[in-house]
């Protein structure tokens, strides 16, 4: 029920213009209901394009200081490019609770963390050291579907099925 669209890492040309994007969403936001994007480090002219005609950025780090640091210069070059804050969001990747908490994170940031990834190494080395999805009873696949869920407006939790669905 996903599409993607990869890039070719082999191909060698210049770098997508703002006209390149807007055809590329003019035609995919015709298709899908959500559109991911994800973008280099770098914001350039076309790119910035691109994040202010989002209904949302998120900005990636793990639960680090320095990862921290950077999330937070990333935030302001986002503002900087006319990216509303309300339409900045965090999403902590690896966390673990026993180590830096999610209001101590928001408060290095001085931001609200919008979603928090679990960090579930094992699962998630063996899935792709074997070329696999990550098994669906993992802490990191129900961290991503929390996640989902948010990002599409769901409640954080399904509702619970009755054990007598089918009488």
């Amino acid at each position: 029920g996903m599409h993607l669209l990869l890039a070719d890492p082999a191909r060698r040309g210049p770098l997508p213009s703002w006209v390149d994007y807007y055809h590329l969403l003019h035609f995919v936001q015709k298709q899908y209901d959500y559109v991911f994007v994800d973008l280099p480090e770098i914001v350039n002219e076309a790119t910035a394009e691109l994040v202010r005609s989002a209904r949302g950025v998120f900005v990636v780090c793990t639960p680090e200081v320095p990862s921290l640091k950077m999330a937070g210069y990333r935030c302001a070059e986002l503002e900087a490019c006319e990216i509303p804050p309300a339409n900045i969001h965090i999403v902590v990747n690896r966390w673990k609770s026993s180590r830096l908490s999610i209001p101590d994170i928001e408060g290095i940031l001085e931001r609200p963390v919008f979603g928090a990834v679990p960090n579930d190494y094992s699962p998630v080395n063996h899935a792709i050291m074997d070329s696999q999805l990550v098994p669906e009873d993992s802490d990191f696949a129900e961290g991503c579907r929390q996640l989902a869920r948010k990002l599409s407006g769901l409640p954080g939790v399904p509702p619970a099925r009755s054990k007598f669905e089918l009488l």
